[in-house]
């Protein structure tokens, strides 16, 4: 990018340009958006893994669920996905 602007007069690699410009004060810094993922409170009450070792032998029997984050024009929405753990269908 820095060589179809400038030409054959640019003789300095794009890091090292981008590090000069950074040392410089003129490079802008890119906001990162994140979501905030955890609450932790130490006192908070801790559950234990109430299927571990269970094996589904039918549909319906353990559901599991997840939560992510997707970004939107709007900001973050959560994404909560309730999973059959047997047959791996969404269920809500």
């Amino acid at each position: 990018m820095c060589k179809s602007y400038f030409g054959e007069k640019f003789t300095m690699g794009r890091d090292a340009f981008y590090n000069l410009l950074r040392e410089s004060g003129l490079m802008l810094r890119i906001k990162r958006r994140k979501a905030r993922t955890t609450y932790s409170d130490l006192y908070a009450p801790f559950y234990p893994n109430q299927i571990k070792g269970l094996i589904p032998t039918a549909a319906n029997q353990i559901w599991v669920s997840d939560i992510t984050y997707v970004w939107t024009s709007k900001g973050f929405c959560y994404l909560f996905l309730i999973t059959d753990l047997y047959s791996h269908r969404i269920m809500g």
